[in-house]
């Protein structure tokens, strides 16, 4: 989860922290919805060379905006009939892929700031 705290105060710097606000939500927004098409495009290239998933299988990658500068972002697969220790193995290894370049990915959006 990313939390994002602004406290406001005067008369005429709400106007700029409103603005300010709305330009980190898009932002962020756009960076996690890019972390989403990375997350499925990773499992798809990998999953499909390896052993084919269940037809029953899906993938999850959801961005939700859960608050005030708060987004939740989930991963992973539901409904797999393969072998689950494999799967727990695959699931680590993308973790491992994935997870930098999505902290850099927020990092920079933050960095801009």
């Amino acid at each position: 989860m990313v939390t994002l705290e602004l406290q406001t105060s005067g008369g005429g710097i709400e106007g700029a922290v409103a603005k300010f606000k709305r330009d980190l939500n898009h932002r962020m927004g756009r960076a996690l919805a890019h972390s989403v098409a990375e997350w499925k495009q990773l499992v798809i290239s990998s999953t499909w060379v390896s052993s084919r998933p269940s037809p029953s299988s899906k993938i999850i990658a959801i961005v939700r905006r859960i608050g005030e500068g708060e987004w939740t972002l989930t991963y992973g697969w539901v409904h797999y009939k393969g072998n689950q220790g494999r799967a727990v193995w695959r699931l680590s290894l993308r973790e491992w892929m994935y997870s930098p370049k999505m902290r850099e990915r927020v990092r920079r959006v933050m960095a801009g700031v």
